[in-house]
């Protein structure tokens, strides 16, 4: 494979390396003491190591060993330099490649909604929209025929109203790593004391229409799936943070199709709190549909 400035052309990751004065740098965040000991874990091989650069896999046999053996081009009648530039750059290129995943910034998201199907989740006694701030709020849904409509109330006995209910503001950051998504959010105006959980639901194009869940290909808790790691309860001043890690793989609710472990990647997905009334969470799902409502969520677009 022929190199053009010290770099394999047909080798995407290497884009994020560009030549600086002082040899090359990635673009892509990585720390100036992983790199040297890259470079040192290179410029130090012990014989029978191996390296994979692409599908190009080279033995190390040792400091003047047989090049052709070797991989490495020759050392003989002051052909060091040549060598050693080539492992400097070998070691950079590498250096960029592994770290161009993980060095990337989270993505950020400060302003977080009224969840788009809770007018479907909350009502009033009725299971009318809630017309004022005042509005005592009854989770709308039914879990028999006929049977009233359970009222939403705080641990403390109150029954909420609309307007504790839209009084919150969340924040959320994510990031692909190796394990998956790391996605943390924080919320303030919460029901104090209140149990809630975490939620993820991505979408394909054109994403949520604002009826329904049409679009969405995955649908699960935060966390692994099986709803041990979403759960959190906020404290008396209606703070509240879920964080976890999503792992590439199908969600518990809604997989319709392949979710590789990054979500940033997707067209649009949103991290989601449900509120529940009856101060349980119920695993990998929400739980009975009469105790429990979406509160918040944040949206993320492409």
């Amino acid at each position: 494979m022929p190199f053009v400035s010290g770099f394999p052309p047909s080798c995407s990751s290497f884009l994020s390396c560009k030549r600086q004065p002082l040899g090359f740098r990635c673009n892509n965040g990585l720390q100036t003491e992983e790199w040297y000991k890259i470079m040192k874990t290179f410029l130090q091989p012990r014989r029978g190591d191996t390296i994979e650069i692409g599908e190009r896999p080279m033995t190390v046999s040792g400091m003047g060993q047989n090049q052709e053996q070797s991989g490495l081009p020759p050392t003989k009648k002051g052909n060091m330099k040549s060598r050693t530039k080539f492992i400097l750059i070998l070691a950079t290129a590498l250096a960029c490649g592994v770290a161009s995943s993980f060095a990337q910034a989270p993505l950020r998201n400060d302003q977080s909604g009224l969840a788009p199907l809770t007018a479907g989740q909350v009502s009033d006694a009725n299971g009318n929209p809630a017309a004022s701030a005042e509005t005592l709020l009854y989770f709308s849904r039914l879990c028999q025929p006929e049977t009233p409509r359970n009222p939403v109330l705080a641990p403390d006995g109150h029954q909420v109203t609309w307007g504790e209910w839209t009084d919150v503001e969340g924040r959320a950051a994510v990031k692909c790593i190796n394990e998956g998504s790391h996605v943390v959010a924080h919320f303030s105006g919460l029901i104090p004391n209140g149990q809630y959980t975490a939620w993820i639901v991505a979408f394909d194009p054109p994403g949520f229409t604002g009826t329904s869940l049409a679009n969405a290909f995955m649908f699960g808790p935060l966390g692994l799936q099986d709803g041990s790691q979403n759960a959190f309860v906020a404290d008396a001043n209606g703070e509240g943070q879920s964080s976890g890690i999503l792992p590439p793989g199908p969600l518990s609710i809604i997989h319709t199709r392949n979710f590789d472990g990054c979500l940033t990647d997707e067209f649009q997905f949103h991290v989601a709190i449900a509120y529940h009334g009856d101060g349980q969470t119920h695993g990998p799902v929400p739980g009975p549909v009469c105790t429990w409502a979406v509160q918040r969520a944040i949206v993320f677009d492409q």
